[in-house]
């Protein structure tokens, strides 16, 4: 069984089901304005490699990917008219798969030496981006093709996130480091070490890009001010606000 909650500003959403098989890595849902054919989903990926689409009001399933991973599937992302759904798992294996059409629709392999744990898409659907061991790979959506290489971490890269101005690229890893690129530059403007004191598993930005979040093994949630113009006046940006 499975309990989600998303929140909004207006609202929380509880899902209770027992249509899941197999324990769950992660989830995604198809937002209220933009729905597969109508319907408003919710994808889950599992350790099992499977990706189940439910039905988000009725929470039956309506179809399935099954095996769609030889291991399980670390995380996903939707392009933004939920058409596309990229996923990335243990093995070195980055799937698109066609919601609409529900078939698999390209397949880049060897893109990394073993694991890929993280991958999220520009908000204009141009670029995705991965995280595996140690490199942050950018890539072009429409050909496939890769065109850029960040050496960013020392070890497993778990969690990315990107402003909604597609400006900027966080990265967290199990080195205990958050990072914040310049996706124009390419280069690294700010480097967190330290603040938490295990790996860290996940990064979240507002919608507003004023706060970032992430979630350690620590047993903490640490909030940070992301605001960019503090950087400019006082020098703060990237400060701890709420640990």
């Amino acid at each position: 069984c499975l309990l989600v909650f998303f929140f909004n500003d207006t609202a929380t959403t509880e899902i209770y089901t027992e249509q899941i098989v197999g324990s769950v890595r992660c989830v995604q849902e198809t937002g209220y304005q933009r729905r597969v054919h109508g319907e408003k989903l919710l994808i889950l990926g599992t350790l099992s490699g499977t990706i189940q689409v439910l039905d988000f009001e009725s929470r039956t399933q309506v179809f399935e990917f099954k095996d769609a991973h030889d291991s399980d599937i670390h995380s996903f992302a939707l392009s933004s008219d939920n058409k596309y759904l990229i996923s990335v798992a243990y093995g070195n294996f980055i799937k698109i798969w066609d919601l609409e059409k529900r078939t698999l629709e390209y397949t880049i392999e060897n893109s990394y030496a073993l694991a890929i744990y993280s991958v999220v898409i520009t908000s204009d659907d141009k670029y995705f981006i991965t995280g595996g061991i140690g490199d942050i790979k950018v890539w072009d959506f429409s050909t496939k093709e890769l065109v850029h290489t960040f050496e960013a971490h020392e070890r497993l890269i778990t969690g990315l996130a990107l402003t909604s101005d597609n400006k900027y690229l966080a990265s967290v890893s199990d080195d205990m480091n958050l990072k914040l690129w310049d996706l124009s530059s390419k280069e690294v403007v700010k480097v967190k070490r330290g603040d938490h004191k295990s790996y860290i598993f996940s990064v979240l930005i507002s919608e507003d890009n004023r706060y970032l979040i992430t979630t350690s093994a620590d047993q903490t949630v640490k909030l940070w001010n992301l605001d960019i113009q503090e950087q400019q006046r006082n020098n703060n940006f990237l400060d701890l606000v709420m640990a």
